[in-house]
């Protein structure tokens, strides 16, 4: 199997209420230089199982119970899986985060995108940072 694994981090998207692509920019690794970190599209350079993950944390806020956060893969622009989807339980101050992977099946030249939604009263910036990443590897044939 091939190896091809990629790990962005840092953002500084604003999240709305509805699917907003969230790019980060910063390069930890990138074995086959398959991610744009202009677009946030990774296209896979060989067809596989891959893996994709990713993690938020959010600013701190006054949240308000329900209020949530969701991630989502896209493949080829359509929604394929849920990756997380965290919502506050009661009202606090504080930040919210979720973090959540999934497994599938990629042929060469499919695109990649990891969107995020939010369900707040407000839109929310996504802290500049190592812990938000988006990450994929191909796991499998």
């Amino acid at each position: 199997t091939e190896t091809v694994a990629a790990r962005y981090y840092g953002s500084t998207t604003t999240i709305g209420t509805g699917l907003t692509t969230i790019i980060p920019p910063t390069k930890d690794y990138d074995t086959h230089g398959a991610y744009n970190a202009s677009t946030g599209q990774f296209t896979a350079p060989v067809s596989g199982l891959y893996r994709a993950s990713a993690a938020i944390l959010g600013p701190s806020l006054s949240w308000v119970a329900s209020e949530a956060l969701a991630g989502s893969v896209f493949i080829n622009a359509a929604q394929h899986t849920d990756l997380f989807n965290v919502y506050a339980q009661a009202t606090y101050t504080g930040r919210m985060g979720a973090q959540g992977s999934a497994t599938f099946r990629l042929l060469a030249g499919d695109a990649v995108l990891f969107k995020m939604s939010q369900r707040s009263s407000a839109a929310i910036d996504v802290t500049n940072s190592y812990l938000d990443y988006f990450m994929i590897e191909r796991v499998g044939n």
